[in-house]
C-alpha cells in the first residue's frame, strides 16, 4: 500500500497536466463562429499543440517530482543525476517544441474567428519562431490580417523582420495606416538596426502622407 501510495502523485500531476492543456487547446477559443469546416481544422491543429505540449510538460513535471521525492528519501546520486538531465535537457527540448510547433501556431493565427482583441493570441503563445511564417505573410499584399501579422512581429521583437517593414515604411502604394503598423513595429523591436530605420525615416519625411505616418506610428508603439 506505502509502495503505491508514493507513486500517487504521478497520476495526479499528469492528471493536471492533461486537464491544463485540455482546456487551453479548445476548439471554442478560437472559433466564435460555428463552422464544421473550419471546427475540424482547428481540431487537428489544437490537437497537435495539445499532444507536443504534454509531452513535454508531462516529462518536465514528473522528472521534477522524481527529483524532489530522491532529496527527500536521501537518495542524492540518483536526484543529482536526475536535476542534472532535468537543468541541461528541458531547455533544448523546450526549444526544439516550440519549433515544432511554431508552423501550427501561425496556421492558428491565419484561420482562426475570434474577436479583435484576441487575434494575436496565437502569435503571443508560439512565441520567436513563429515570426518566420509571419514575414512572407506580411509581404504578400493579398494577405488578409497583414496589419496583425506586423503587430505580432513587433511583439515578439522579431529582428529579421526588420528590412520587410522598412520595405512596407518606405511604400507609398500602402495604406497610411499599414505603413504606420511598420513603423510602429520598428519602434518596438526597438534594436539598432530598427531605430536607424526610423530615424532615416523622419530625416526623410518631406510629404503630408509620410509625417501622418509618423504620427499615427507614435500612437501604435507597443510600450
Amino acid at each position: 500500500m506505502a509502495k503505491w501510495f508514493k507513486l500517487l502523485p504521478y497520476p495526479l500531476v499528469s492528471m493536471f497536466v492533461l486537464l491544463w492543456f485540455f482546456v487551453a487547446t479548445s476548439t471554442d477559443d478560437f472559433m466564435f463562429v460555428p463552422d464544421r469546416a473550419l471546427a475540424r481544422e482547428l481540431g487537428g491543429l489544437l490537437t497537435r499543440i495539445f499532444l507536443l505540449k504534454c509531452a513535454f510538460w508531462l516529462l518536465f513535471f514528473n522528472l521534477a517530482l522524481f527529483c524532489l521525492q530522491a532529496f527527500s528519501r536521501q537518495r542524492r546520486r540518483t536526484a543529482w543525476i536526475a536535476l542534472f538531465a532535468l537543468a541541461a535537457g528541458a531547455p533544448t527540448l523546450h526549444w526544439v517544441m516550440r519549433e515544432m510547433l511554431a508552423s501550427s501556431y501561425f496556421s492558428l493565427f491565419r484561420i482562426q474567428c475570434v474577436p479583435e482583441e484576441l487575434i494575436l493570441k496565437p502569435v503571443e503563445e508560439g512565441g520567436y519562431p513563429v515570426g518566420k511564417y509571419l514575414v512572407p505573410y506580411v509581404e504578400n499584399r493579398s494577405s488578409g490580417n497583414r496589419r496583425y501579422a506586423i503587430c505580432g512581429l513587433a511583439e515578439i521583437r522579431y529582428y529579421p523582420a526588420i528590412p520587410v517593414l522598412r520595405k512596407i515604411l518606405y511604400d507609398d502604394k500602402e495604406e497610411i495606416w499599414l505603413r504606420a503598423d511598420a513603423y510602429a513595429a520598428l519602434m518596438t523591436i526597438g534594436s539598432e538596426e530598427a531605430v536607424t530605420v526610423v530615424g532615416n525615416f523622419k530625416s526623410d519625411a518631406d510629404t503630408r502622407e509620410s509625417r501622418a505616418v509618423i504620427q499615427m506610428g507614435e500612437q501604435f508603439v507597443v510600450k
